[in-house]
């Protein structure tokens, strides 16, 4: 009997995690998704983006076909961005405003949509076309963004941006590469400038890196020395793998500070790059101004305090200066003790 009783407390358990599992999965279903629909100028019919060879002047309609697979209709936000290069070192496509120096053509000012919203109706889908024109003056190398295709959520549903809340949001992104001629270039690095910052948060150095080559660089080794001027010791070394930066764009690395205080003064910058592309080293000297140095570590959520090098000489002096006369002490104890047994046997 006690047997049975427990079977069915260990079925209902498992019925209720079942089902748990099966909830939690249908929230996490997509319920769109996008394709690329490729034109005869196409380069390469094996990819699933865009990569186009163009004409100058030339004017082009191409379409992204959005799917809804679920039984409601669905409201699809689509734009088209400039790749950018992002602080953690990988090319992004979403939304930015800022344009590096370099760029001759940004590529969302030739690329131009009908409408940035549609609603496709339930189980349906759109060909969603996208305008382009290429400038008058022709170029080398490659103009790199992407086609980024978002769900609208509906406002009553969302959740109270009070409440503690983790809400999923998904997005595909097509890329798009536009090419005038079959000249191969190579990137061109460049150290633009280091100052403090905070990187969520925390105490960190940006080291300001540029790409100015119309051509995206891909799998780069990045080492970051930074030095107190007029030494051979970094104080402070990070390597990184994999970075990616896409054409004419620049972007901040963080070199992070381990939450010390950043100190006034004058540094110098060691950058390297190595890639099967790239070989590039380049050193830049900054100034760290009290104001800076000040303002960052007021606003850095933690500083861990270290002791002043004099301080810890002071420390070091006292600890000996205890331990002698602690010695000396336990010596002229002794002795005391000695001359004392002495005069008691001279007694006897």
């Amino acid at each position: 009997m006690r047997v049975s009783f427990i079977v069915k407390i260990v079925t209902i358990c498992l019925v209720i995690a079942v089902t748990s599992c099966s909830a939690f999965a249908k929230t996490e279903t997509i319920d769109f998704s996008a394709k690329a629909l490729l034109p005869d100028n196409q380069k390469n019919q094996g990819k699933s983006y865009f990569d186009l060879r163009m004409k100058p002047g030339q004017n082009q309609t191409i379409e992204v076909r959005v799917s809804n697979h679920s039984l409601k209709s669905m409201k699809i936000k689509i734009e088209c961005n400039t790749a950018f290069t992002g602080s953690n070192g990988l090319i992004d496509y979403s939304e930015n405003t800022k344009r590096d120096e370099s760029m001759f053509i940004d590529i969302s000012d030739i690329v131009k949509l009908e409408k940035n919203h549609i609603v496709i109706p339930a189980s349906s889908s759109v060909n969603v076309p996208l305008h382009i024109r290429m400038p008058d003056e022709s170029y080398n190398g490659i103009l790199l963004g992407g086609v980024r295709i978002s769900q609208v959520e509906d406002e009553q549903k969302l959740p109270d941006p009070k409440s503690i809340a983790i809400r999923n949001e998904y997005v595909y992104v097509i890329g798009l590469k536009l090419s005038q001629t079959n000249v191969v270039l190579k990137p061109e690095l460049h150290l633009k400038y280091a100052k403090p910052i905070l990187t969520n948060g925390h105490t960190a150095i940006a080291v300001n890196i540029q790409n100015a080559a119309a051509i995206d660089a891909q799998n780069i080794k990045l080492t970051v020395k930074i030095y107190k001027q007029g030494s051979d010791t970094p104080i402070r070394t990070v390597e990184k793998i994999n970075i990616s930066m896409a054409p004419n764009s620049n972007f901040d690395f963080p070199v992070e500070w381990q939450d010390q205080a950043i100190k006034p003064g004058k540094y110098r910058v060691d950058v390297m790059a190595e890639s099967p592309d790239v070989h590039w080293e380049e050193e830049a000297y900054f100034e760290v101004s009290k104001e800076e140095a000040s303002q960052v570590n007021e606003e850095a959520i933690v500083i861990v305090k270290t002791c002043p090098v004099w301080l810890k000489t002071i420390a070091i002096i006292a600890l000996c200066m205890v331990a002698l006369a602690g010695s000396y002490w336990m010596g002229y104890s002794r002795r005391r003790k000695k001359d004392s047994n002495q005069l008691d046997g001279d007694k006897w």
